[in-house]
């Protein structure tokens, strides 16, 4: 009978991997409005992820699974912390709402879960790829990944930067360079609107092994460092309001929500396998990886927060990482790395790409509570529809429409009854008509055949 406490003995004695948080930008994609300083002949459309995009996700894919495939789970004494086949039950996929993300996550699932390993096995190729969901809410309604497009507080403090002082200092201060990389290419005009597009063109050339000259390097260097500083003027005077449109939900999801159901869930676990194969087993699910796909100021907002120094915006496909473990006491405690670039003609393995982060008034191994005591300001844990967007957004919900007429008269126990006796008297009444024409229909195409009839004789 020891043995079947061995799973739990092992737990007790050795810190435990309880689940892993993947975070990515999503890959190579086209600029949103071309300049044409850099294109492919088998570019999509403009904003929509490249084949070198699905590519880059599909090798993230590959390493987390290949890394986290080579750790033991000790909860459960088995080799692999990771499943080997996919199970909606075991991995969470979520993207913001628009094509580049939703691809880049599907691309990462099918490294995470290749062909041959649903049903069949590994390098069964009878086995076709997966169904694998992916959660996406409508844009006008998301909120997880930043909710500055809808949020009137974000948006009205937006609009007061680019109409003051300090925007027309920045645009003053940068508008040399604007004019430098004007001249890389006839016909183009770089301004303050449309500098963002050049350098996304310009990873782009790296990307694809083509390298810039060194004035183009140089230029590249300083669009980037001038863009980084216009998102950073958002965050003038270090807003909390601000910072909780941003990151709030997504904080608050990572760091609070889903650890208290990991670490539920894989207590869950260690009692289930310590059980015989009779005894009543626990139905809650467990979830130990959640990988989310959104884009650059989403990670350089973390990674702000977080107070890592980044010397250049989040490359496509660059990710965040957060493993939430157990130490010998049972007491969680997190480890935050980060990804800064993805090459897919590289063979490097996964360890040798993570970067520790380490948050502030945190050691590499950060307990869980001091990091939520930390970030508890700035991350939002209550309901999304009524909490979040109403009281913190500043967003204005009224159901029904404001301009529907609302019914004021008797209460829905009266109404809804009434007009149910309505429907059914209504119905009633147009079966009526109906088998009321059929039966005239039938009585007279009835008297028209005997007519015809006594027609034909008469003639013979």
């Amino acid at each position: 009978m020891i043995w079947k406490l061995y799973p739990l003995l092992i737990c007790l004695l050795h810190p435990t991997l309880v689940s892993v948080t993947v975070f990515s930008r999503h890959g190579e994609r086209t600029a949103l409005n071309p300049l044409n300083f850099f294109n492919k002949s088998d570019d999509p459309a403009p904003g929509h992820l490249t084949n070198l995009g699905m590519k880059q996700h599909h090798h993230l894919g590959n390493l987390v699974r290949e890394h986290y495939l080579s750790l033991p789970d000790s909860s459960t004494n088995t080799n692999s912390f990771f499943n080997f086949s996919y199970s909606s039950s075991s991995t969470y996929f979520r993207a913001s709402p628009f094509p580049r993300t939703i691809q880049s996550a599907a691309a990462q699932a099918m490294g995470l879960f290749p062909k041959g390993t649903s049903t069949g096995g590994e390098g069964d190729d009878t086995d076709p790829f997966h169904t694998i969901p992916i959660q996406s809410e409508h844009y006008d309604e998301e909120a997880l990944f930043a909710a500055n497009h809808i949020c009137p507080y974000s948006l009205a403090k937006k609009a007061a930067y680019l109409n003051s002082s300090d925007h027309t200092a920045f645009v003053e201060e940068f508008t040399p360079l604007f004019t430098k990389c004007s001249q890389l290419k006839e016909g183009m005009t770089i301004t303050a609107s449309n500098f963002a597009e050049l350098a996304d063109e310009m990873e782009r050339k790296f990307s694809h092994k083509e390298l810039l000259d060194e004035n183009e390097i140089a230029l590249f260097s300083e669009l980037d460092a001038a863009k980084q500083k216009l998102w950073s003027n958002y965050n003038l005077n270090n807003d909390s309001k601000w910072n909780m449109n941003q990151i709030g939900l997504l904080f608050g999801e990572i760091f609070f929500k889903n650890p208290v159901a990991d670490l539920n869930s894989y207590k869950s676990k260690i009692a289930k396998s310590s059980q015989s194969a009779n005894a009543e087993q626990p139905s809650q699910s467990y979830i130990p990886l959640r990988i989310y796909v959104g884009h650059d100021f989403n990670l350089w907002n973390i990674l702000r927060v977080l107070q890592v120094d980044q010397k250049h915006l989040p490359y496509f496909a660059s990710a965040f990482l957060v493993e939430l473990h157990v130490d010998d006491k049972q007491i969680p405690f997190v480890k935050l790395f980060s990804i800064e670039k993805i090459d897919c003609d590289s063979d490097t393995p996964l360890k040798d790409l993570l970067i520790p982060i380490q948050p502030p008034s945190c050691p590499v191994d950060c307990p869980l509570s001091t990091l939520q005591s930390t970030f508890k300001n700035i991350s939002f844990t209550g309901t999304v529809t009524t909490d979040f967007l109403t009281n913190q957004c500043g967003l204005t919900l009224s159901l029904p429409p404001t301009k529907q007429v609302k019914y004021k008269g008797g209460s829905t126990y009266t109404v809804y009854p009434l007009l149910a006796v309505f429907g059914m008297l209504v119905t009633a009444e147009c079966w009526i008509i109906f088998l009321s024409f059929m039966e005239k229909r039938k009585k007279i195409k009835a008297a028209g055949f005997v007519k015809l009839e006594s027609t034909d004789l008469d003639s013979s």
